[in-house]
């Protein structure tokens, strides 16, 4: 290169009139109208020259490096893709290509790791820095004055909200507008970090967000990376405070730090984090979240303190002014306005919807008659215009992309094997430069997917028999080591003996992760046929079935399995052990006693996995016989043995099942830590995704919230429990149901109480557990004696038989029930004489939280009696057991007589009770005031002689997507329709459907519309 080329010095690129900043838009502007550079370390030992080269009609920059007569070039990228750190990245990988694979080269004080990874490898790098580049808006964007000047305007907010549909221009117009914002002023900084479904990890999350700052401000935040880094379990408000410090020390600069597309963050420790960081952060940074959905921040507290600005979809529509200008400044042509705007109407001016028919109209000389028959909502204009690109690609693309479908990721090798061509890498990348809908998966841009929708117009112009290419596949990802995509290859090529044989061999491994639902997914899809010749995948199958509460189909593969299996085969102890766990969910103490006696008795050889699970059958019986102690030690056995051998099905479940007990003990806190280590157990392999079996430790999470009366964590852990245990298997779920309905009982919502209790019962319906079944059942009783019906409450009881002797754990419920009605109907003989009968059973089995009920329903008995004086020490006995362990909801969800007895004892004992037990007492009733002033619980509201609420405005009660949804569904579109006319996933519309739910306190679509058309909302 010319002598005078310019060089980067250090983090500077030294150009006259004055250097440039690295990562600056001056840098990405200069790279854009330039064609060389040079870049070297500090000690020369690593360094590059960059030239910037036309191919296939587009500019892209390359790397090159001579050393010791040997020439050596890698692909730089597009100018908006170099920064800083990519440069050493590619440099170390020329110096290590020059100096031969063994590293042998010298690395120079930075010591930086190369990014790049062998070919057709997915990379796993802990950081991409391209989710950190701030996007360049594209030179042939349209200019939209209206939209740059709201945003100018509104620039000094703590928030700007972006929350519009997919494809409404969301980022392009934030590109636009933050290069006018930065260039208007030269200390104005920028942070923008692009988030993906990954990101709901709160340290992943928190990473990044520090990484982004660090692109505006080197060494920024990283004493809090530290210590996010250091510490085992993160305290998160520790590391916001340590960032908050850190960004309070600057020179006060504006700084816009951008979270593109947070719909995709669901966790609500991130909700936490950026609710914290809105309330502190210093006054010079604001945040520009753009989103398909209103996130979970407190909008409403920003809306009405004047920091919260919002662009929604209205607004990014784009008008026929602005659809005119698109139209003309892309395609150079004179529509008329009746043509254009009959093009904005039918896209409703979507800009995704405006950009492919510019993509179909280029080239066409009949444009005008194009559009004169173009018409339809934009749900239609997408199956229309892709099919009008499709065509008009050459036979040879056509069937490339139409094979290359089968596949949710792309590579060069993995296309080849598909289509028996040698042109996969070099066609992507023709792909990728003609903007056809391939999105690339990483930085090097080696593998790439299909825009969704695209895709799922390729697969409708697949042949009927694709079972060639998805056998290629199939191979192809074996050969990679990637057996789950070869499995789900060979099942779809309908080739039952590979995917077999594949199976067979990752299965018992799969079952000891607990990743059920991916095993029972491969397994349902195998024939009997096959199955008959590998019995074990009979016993695997029964496995996933049994934990699922399937108890019937699991003992039909059990049996199938004994068919096939030999004489004195070493699997029959497995099937015993199956039985046992079976029996155990069933609660049927003798069967458990016997399988796993026979279980335990057939034992040979010294097979861990066999060990680990004839240990844990074993720990079933104590549990049946309400045993506490004894099941511990039962349990911490299984879970001890269950480590060795790997076997975190059994680990999980045994740690999960020690947790429960420690709650019967009435020991929140030592539960909730046993818990928080299964959660750690679960992420032993990978912290940033718990595995499925990690679920039943979230759900356990949230009761021992719901207990301790912080109801909003306890529903998050409640629904993170239920999505991953969805994945282990229903049963688990049902445990999350149940929490929720008694969460809902707290809000005194019954109706939505009942609606979960009716989920679990659709759960459990084919578990074939008579015990289930009767809990369900007296929960529903719970809720009767609660808010009524009275009488449906007093039918359950006339139904049920009192039995000492039956599972203590379940009959519980059944005994305080009933408790509960008789002190009702003013049967205090009856009531006495089954509170002396369950004192027996409490002095029998244990259990600290069952005592204090107890003591709780001796007062309420006491109080109804007018025995005050009784009614106040039994209250008293109960406070100060459950004190130590935070108990609210126990107390707080008894109802109003408690709370009048609460109250009673707190004016009437002033100065005779610790100090701790009155603010404990206070703490309750401050609980229950507060949960009664959300949902205006009239009964309640009234013992506590609260205030009767103003009647509630409606006009904002639901955002604008909500009410977009409210409308379609009035309109009488299901879930899927309202997703295609919104152009949504299904699973936001779901999630929209669950505020509406929520707002409008009902649980199903009838009853919200309903409600909605009381409120004038319709």
């Amino acid at each position: 290169m010319a002598r005078n080329t310019p060089r980067i010095d250090g983090t500077r690129l030294l150009v006259e009139p004055r250097p440039i900043e690295i990562n600056s838009p001056a840098w990405f502007d200069w790279l854009e109208t330039n064609s060389s550079f040079i870049f070297e370390s500090e000690d020369k030992a690593l360094g590059l020259s960059a030239r910037r080269e036309q191919r296939s009609g587009s500019w892209y920059w390359y790397a090159y490096r001579r050393k010791n007569g040997k020439l050596r070039s890698a692909y730089l990228g597009r100018s908006e893709e170099i920064d800083l750190a990519h440069l050493w990245d590619v440099a170390l990988t020329l110096d290590k290509s020059l100096n031969g694979a063994a590293g042998g080269g010298t690395v120079s004080a930075f010591n930086k790791p190369a990014l790049l990874p062998p070919p057709e490898i997915v990379p796993a790098s802990p950081l991409l820095v391209t989710k950190l580049f701030v996007p360049r808006p594209r030179p042939d964007l349209v200019v939209r004055p209206r939209l740059l000047n709201w945003l100018h305007q509104n620039s000094g907010r703590r928030l700007l909200l972006v929350s519009a549909s997919a494809g409404f221009g969301k980022t392009s117009i934030l590109a636009q507008w933050l290069a006018d914002w930065q260039g208007a002023l030269p200390d104005r900084k920028v942070a923008w970090l692009s988030l993906d479904e990954r990101d709901s990890d709160p340290t992943r999350f928190l990473t990044y967000l520090i990484a982004a700052l660090q692109t505006v401000q080197p060494g920024l935040g990283e004493k809090s990376r530290v210590l996010l880094q250091s510490l085992k379990v993160p305290s998160f408000e520790a590391v916001l405070g340590e960032l908050v410090n850190e960004l309070s020390r600057l020179p006060a600069s504006d700084l816009m730090v951008v979270l593109d597309d947070y719909h995709l963050v669901t966790d609500e420790a991130v909700h936490e984090a950026l609710a914290f960081l809105l309330d502190y952060a210093p006054a010079y940074l604001h945040l520009v979240i753009t989103s398909r959905a209103d996130p979970p921040l407190p909008l409403g507290r920003l809306r009405a303190r004047g920091q919260l600005a919002e662009l929604r979809t209205a607004d990014l529509r784009f008008t026929l002014d602005e659809a005119t200008e698109l139209l003309k400044s892309a395609l150079g042509l004179s529509l008329t306005p009746a043509e254009i705007g009959a093009l904005e109407e039918s896209t409703e001016g979507w800009a995704a919807g405006l950009q492919l028919a510019i993509l179909s109209m280029q080239g066409r000389p009949d444009s005008e008659d194009f559009l004169k028959g173009f018409d339809g909502k934009h749900r239609f204009v997408l199956e229309y215009l892709a099919e009008e690109v499709l065509r008009r690609q050459p036979a040879e693309v056509q069937s490339f992309l139409v094979q290359s479908s089968i596949l949710d990721r792309l590579c060069g090798s993995l296309c080849d094997a598909i289509t028996g061509r040698d042109d996969g890498a070099a066609t992507l990348e023709r792909l990728e430069q003609a903007n056809l809908f391939l999105v690339p998966l990483d930085r090097e841009r080696r593998w790439f997917r299909y825009h969704h929708l695209f895709a799922d117009f390729l697969k409708q112009r697949q042949p009927s028999d694709v079972a060639a290419w998805h056998h290629r596949a199939s191979q192809w990802f074996e050969r990679q080591g990637q057996i789950e995509e070869a499995i789900d290859h060979a099942l779809a090529a309908a080739d039952n003996e590979r995917a077999a044989f594949l199976v067979d061999g990752v299965a018992r491994h799969t079952l000891m992760q607990g990743e059920l639902h991916i095993l029972r997914g491969w397994l349902q899809k195998l024939n009997r046929e096959v199955l008959i010749t590998r019995p074990r995948l009979y016993i695997y199958r029964a496995w996933t079935l049994a934990i699922n509460g399937r108890v019937v189909e699991a003992e039909q593969d059990l049996v199938e399995a004994e068919k096939a299996l030999k004489a004195g085969d070493s699997r029959v102890t497995e099937i015993a052990a199956i039985r046992a766990i079976i029996a155990a969910y069933q609660g049927n103490l003798t069967r458990v006693e016997g399988f796993s006696r026979q279980a335990l008795e057939n034992q040979a050889g010294d097979d861990p996995f066999i060990q680990s699970i004839v240990t844990w059958s074993g720990a079933f019986p104590h549990l049946l016989t309400g045993e506490v102690e004894s099941s511990i030690q039962a349990f911490k056995e299984a879970e001890r043995v269950a480590r060795q051998s790997g076997n975190l099905l059994v680990g999980m479940s045994s740690l999960c099942q020690l947790a429960e007990l420690q709650m019967i003990k009435g020991n929140l806190k030592e539960a909730a830590r046993i818990y928080e280590d299964a959660v750690q157990l679960s992420q032993q392999d990978n912290p940033r995704e718990p595995l499925a079996s990690a679920g039943m430790a979230y759900l356990g999470l949230g009761e021992v919230y719901r207990e301790w009366g912080q109801l909003d964590r306890a529903t998050a852990y409640l629904y993170q429990g239920i999505e991953l245990s969805l994945r282990w298997g229903e049963l688990t779920a049902m445990d999350g149901y149940l929490s929720l309905a008694k969460i809902s009982g707290s809000h005194h919502k019954p109706q939505e109480a009942q609606a979960f209790l009716q989920k679990v019962e659709d759960l459990t319906s084919k578990m074939n557990s008579l015990l289930v079944v009767e809990y369900i059942k007296s929960l529903r009783a719970r809720f009767w004696l609660r808010y009524g019906p009275l009488e449906a409450a007093i039918e359950w009881s006339k139904q049920t038989t009192l039995d000492p002797t039956a599972f203590y754990f379940y009959n519980w419920l059944i005994y305080t029930n009933v408790i509960r009605l008789r002190i009702i109907q003013k049967d205090f003989a009856g009531a006495a004489q089954l509170l002396g009968e369950l004192a027996g059973l409490v002095e029998k089995y244990g259990g600290t939280r069952n005592l204090i009920e107890h003591l709780m329903l001796e007062a309420l008995l006491f109080q109804a009696q007018h025995k005050n004086r009784e009614a106040l020490a039994r209250l008293r006995e109960a406070l100060l057991l459950a004190e130590p362990e935070g108990y609210i909801s126990l107390f707080a969800d008894e109802g109003p007589a408690l709370v009048a007895l609460l109250k009673n004892f707190q004016t009437s004992t002033p100065g005779r009770q610790s100090a701790s037990l009155q603010n404990y007492v206070t703490n309750i009733l401050q609980y229950v005031a507060e949960v009664s002033a959300e949902t205006q619980a009239p009964q309640v509201r009234d013992t506590l002689s609260l205030p009767a609420p103003t009647p509630a405005r409606v006009s904002n009660l639901l955002s604008e997507g909500e009410q977009r949804v409210l409308r379609l569904l009035a309109a009488g579109l299901s879930n899927a329709a309202i997703a295609r006319e919104l152009v949504l996933e299904v699973s936001t519309v779901k999630t929209h459907l669950l505020h509406i739910y929520t707002k409008l306190d009902v649980h199903d679509r009838h009853a919200a519309l309903a409600r909605a058309r009381a409120l004038n909302l319709l």
